[in-house]
């Protein structure tokens, strides 16, 4: 879970059962193990062999079109069911998301302020509701200038300081509430920051360093010094200081 994204995170916090999440995890690394990485993977490097002259520097085409270069040089027929795999593969990490983000806003705001004692069947209908508004709202945040692109950038500025947090909270026991939070907010804080003036091309920071860099460096700064600072909240099993971090970050 750690190594990938999340993805990963918002689909297991939404699942009804332990097995049923270490399961998912389970089945989900074969499959993309044999299936969408292998197929990435040589599509790759057919297309940096065969297309050497297309791509940046020598060409003007981005690396990052290698897959439909190499479609565009395959019978219709395949390239057609490769893209309906494309397509199926973004559908699915959407809905992920979408998942993620209407269960938590149907437990942790719908349920917690308005109905807490909701059956799982009365809350079945808020559901469906709080799904299409998100949906919605989202279709239309992809109309704000830089559309998708702001969308992509700042999910993935986010990404960072939070699997920093985890890690913290089970291989560090001195991390505390506090650190977590302070840790959490300097972290995304100056991601967001970079994000904003690279898309704007103020300061290009990935002319010096990944983005992804500062993230890690800021947040674990902010996390321990904050924690050696502050009396520790829980000092119990990792599963405990996971759950509380998540909470903290959360609500």
């Amino acid at each position: 879970m750690f190594g990938g994204n999340n993805y990963y995170w918002l689909r297991v916090s939404s699942t009804r059962s332990e097995s049923t999440a270490k399961k998912s995890f389970v089945y989900a690394a074969i499959i993309l193990a044999v299936g969408p990485y292998l197929i990435l993977t040589l599509s790759g490097l057919y297309a940096g062999t065969a297309f050497a002259d297309t791509f940046a520097p020598n060409g003007d085409v981005s690396p990052m079109s290698a897959f439909g270069v190499v479609l565009k040089g395959l019978p219709i027929a395949i390239a057609a069911f490769a893209l309906l795999g494309a397509l199926a593969a973004s559908i699915s990490t959407s809905t992920t998301s979408l998942i993620g983000a209407s269960s938590t806003a149907t437990r942790d705001i719908y349920q917690k302020y308005y109905r807490p004692n909701a059956t799982p069947k009365e809350l079945t209908v808020p559901s469906k509701i709080i799904t299409m508004v998100l949906g919605l709202l989202v279709w239309v945040l992809c109309f704000y200038p830089g559309g998708p692109l702001f969308l992509f950038a700042f999910s993935t500025a986010w990404l960072g300081p939070p699997s920093v947090l985890v890690l913290l909270g089970i291989w560090w026991k001195r991390t505390t509430m506090a650190g977590a939070f302070t840790g959490a907010v300097v972290g995304i804080g100056l991601t967001t920051l970079f994000t904003i003036l690279e898309l704007t091309n103020i300061f290009v920071l990935s002319q010096y360093t990944h983005i992804g860099v500062v993230g890690l460096i800021t947040t674990i700064l902010a996390t321990v010094i904050v924690s050696l600072l502050t009396t520790p909240n829980i000092m119990g099993s990792p599963i405990g200081k996971i759950t509380a971090i998540t909470r903290l970050l959360t609500n």
